[in-house]
């Protein structure tokens, strides 16, 4: 498996057979926390790719995309 992710490869996932692009390989997510103190959740180190013949956007934790659910396409 490889382990050097770069924009622009493509990467099947196993299960589904579904074929994604790799758009970015350094995202990171900020999402509204409510609460007493109203702030930010700032999380790295994600994966951002999107479907081959689609528009929508993924993000999944490099770690996660790494654990052998994925493979990246010859």
């Amino acid at each position: 498996m490889a382990s050097e992710i770069e924009v622009g490869q493509q990467w099947r996932h196993k299960k589904r057979g579904s074929v994604y692009e790799i758009v970015a390989t350094d995202a990171s997510m900020q999402i509204a926390v409510k609460g007493e103190d109203y702030g930010w959740l700032e999380e790295e180190d994600f994966i951002a790719y999107r479907p081959v013949n689609g528009h929508r956007l993924f993000f999944r934790m490099r770690e996660e995309f790494l654990d052998g659910r994925f493979e990246q396409m010859a």
